[in-house]
């Protein structure tokens, strides 16, 4: 009975350990993404959140939130976005390019931007992407050969407006 208990105990600090580890190196990288003007995404700062952006999808993409203030909802199991918020940005990083690692997960971030996605030459060689189909892999979370994307993309809950002006965006990375 002792040895199990000592083993729990053991198990319990190798656990902490590795947490600790884990909130000590692998999410620095959130804090370094910056955006126009120095943008942070720390979220710590509420005032960042009213910086000007060249338009309605790059706000979209870096905060989540667009020209009206509104904060865009989510669904699917990207809980941390509901404590931290966020947009795109937080996972595809500021060019789009990906490479992100997932907080809390063993993938990288894809490349997002609209040429790479309709090209054909995206690293995880599905069908091109078109408008529709890119919309509906970010509002419902299902690729352009109608395969679910991972539960760690949020599927965003936004209006036609927000959805076509955040494409606009990725056209433009």
């Amino acid at each position: 009975m002792i040895k199990i208990s000592l083993l729990m105990v053991f198990l319990f600090f190798v656990m902490l350990s590795v947490a600790l580890l884990y909130v000590t190196f692998v999410p620095e990288y959130v804090a370094d993404l910056e955006g126009p003007e120095g943008y942070d995404l720390s979220y710590e700062d509420e005032k960042h959140r009213y910086r000007s952006f060249s338009s309605n999808g790059e706000e979209i993409y870096y905060t989540g939130i667009n020209e009206s203030g509104d904060l865009i909802d989510t669904s699917g199991d990207a809980h941390w976005i509901y404590m931290y918020g966020g947009g795109c940005v937080n996972c595809h990083g500021t060019d789009g390019r990906g490479g992100v690692p997932i907080m809390m997960g063993n993938i990288m971030s894809p490349d997002i931007r609209y040429s790479t996605l309709s090209s054909g030459e995206h690293h995880m060689n599905h069908v091109p992407y078109d408008e529709e189909t890119l919309k509906i892999a970010i509002t419902e979370g299902i690729d352009s050969e109608g395969i679910p994307l991972d539960m760690n993309m949020p599927r965003w809950e936004m209006t036609d407006k927000d959805l076509d002006n955040l494409i606009g965006y990725l056209k433009d990375l």
